[in-house]
């Protein structure tokens, strides 16, 4: 003897349901994995590529001294001269001191 709930579902409700909830996953899943390839737009990784200012230079310095990066003072090191107004490109970040390049 087996016992019934007397609740009964058409089949067209179970395949649409089933449709509809695969449907949902797959566009989560592919959500997901687009957003892997989105560029960061905060932290150290956002500042690499970015053009900005040399607004000061350390006493002595030819290529290190001091940028602003959206509105804020990083220190920076260059491997040519630059002087103060010119534009340089973040190359990369160690700790709190950006390496830069000058932009030709």
């Amino acid at each position: 003897d087996t016992e019934s709930t007397g609740v009964r579902l058409p089949l067209y409700t179970i395949l649409a349901t089933a449709l509809l909830l695969g449907g949902a996953m797959v566009g989560v899943a592919y959500m997901a994995f687009s957003s892997r390839s989105i560029k960061p737009h905060s932290g150290q990784e956002a500042l690499i590529g970015k053009s900005v200012e040399v607004v000061e230079l350390l006493p002595g310095s030819v290529s290190e001294g001091y940028v602003r990066v959206q509105g804020e003072s990083w220190r920076f090191f260059c491997q040519d001269e630059v002087a103060p107004t010119q534009i340089v490109k973040i190359e990369g970040v160690e700790g709190l001191r950006l390496i830069v390049k000058k932009e030709v």
